[in-house]
């Protein structure tokens, strides 16, 4: 919608002018992709593709306003995808969010060097040992992304 898109925007250019420094969080996975059909190489592509361009169009529009940009939430948790059980495992893996982090790193660095990338919004509550947050930190680190983001984002639960 092209209209909210502008308001928007310029919420947030009012909010930079007033001094406030800006996180806009990126995060989801287009809802209109449909996975069921598709191979695990294949699902992982699109996303990807698609991801890179929502990515790009984000920072075109915002990034002049925004100093800090948090990639994903709740990034060690599955995907809700209830009919496609395959692909949100897929989409919620260590290796595909890695991609989703360098992806957007690169693409923030390129065009403002100084804005922060946030690995963003691990959740302290995963229910399994799978999800936990040491287990994905050790996966982001066996995947070598450190250098792809500048802070860690946790989400604490009480």
């Amino acid at each position: 919608n092209p209209h909210y898109l502008e308001q928007i925007r310029t919420m947030i250019q009012k909010l930079d002018q007033k001094g406030i420094e800006l996180v806009l969080v990126l995060d989801g996975f287009p809802t209109y992709l449909q996975y069921e059909s598709l191979s695990e190489q294949n699902i992982v592509e699109n996303y990807l593709a698609s991801w890179e361009r929502y990515v790009k169009a984000s920072v075109d529009q915002f990034g002049e306003c925004v100093d800090a940009w948090q990639i994903g939430q709740e990034i060690n948790l599955p995907f809700n995808l209830p009919d496609q059980p395959i692909a949100a495992a897929i989409l919620a893996s260590p290796s595909t969010y890695a991609q989703r982090l360098l992806i957007a790193s690169e693409a923030i660095k390129n065009a403002e060097k100084g804005d922060l990338v946030i690995m963003g919004g691990i959740t302290s509550d995963t229910g399994n040992c799978l999800n936990q947050p040491r287990a994905f930190l050790y996966s982001m680190y066996s995947l070598d992304v450190w250098d792809a983001f500048d802070v860690i984002g946790i989400d604490l639960d009480t």
